[in-house]
């Protein structure tokens, strides 16, 4: 912050902070609050008109959000980026019961996980980030424990490798919502 002071005005931002809010922070930082609040009322339309078919697509099974940092390294997220701020937040999708306690209720937005405990992480659904580049850490994703998950026999996991799948600015947040819409209310 102090190097980044020297070369323009800095203003650091906490993470977490719910995504309309920070927007509208943006937006009067920026001279642009018109643009937020219109940005808003969009993306408030658009969650009207998706949510109720996600909600039939998906009822009351659970959704899981994982990543890894390496092949030691594996993570169950919350509203950490990756989707989790639409499907759990924007929709209102279920976590598993672990989910919700260790990375949602937290309020850390991830866990990280031991792979002997991926079956109580696994959801219906499971969306994956393979953000890192590090394809070490796929190894997580296959064997005996991987293959005999629900929601890998169901044909209900979902693989987004771009960095925007980890963020929470409005450019994201849109390619989220299209992956996340789109793969839970695919036709099989």
């Amino acid at each position: 912050m102090e190097k980044l002071s020297k070369i323009a005005p800095t203003i650091a931002v906490e993470y977490g902070i719910p995504l309309r809010e920070q927007l509208m922070d943006f937006g009067k930082m920026t001279g642009r609050e018109e643009q937020a609040k219109a940005w808003i009322a969009e993306w408030d339309a658009k969650i009207a008109e998706y949510k109720p078919l996600v909600e039939q697509a998906v009822g009351d099974r659970t959704v899981s959000i994982f990543d890894t940092g390496s092949a030691k390294e594996f993570y169950a997220y919350g509203s950490f980026g990756r989707g989790g701020d639409i499907i759990y937040g924007e929709f209102g999708l279920k976590a598993p019961p672990i989910i919700q306690k260790e990375a949602i209720d937290s309020g850390k937005g991830w866990a990280k996980l031991s792979l002997e405990l991926l079956p109580q992480y696994a959801g219906d659904y499971i969306f994956i980030s393979g953000w890192t580049g590090d394809e070490s850490g796929d190894s997580v994703f296959e064997g005996p424990i991987w293959d005999n998950l629900p929601a890998v026999q169901n044909n209900h996991v979902y693989r987004e490798e771009s960095r925007g799948f980890v963020f929470s600015d409005p450019i994201s947040l849109e390619a989220q919502l299209k992956f996340v819409v789109d793969s839970l209310t695919k036709t099989e």
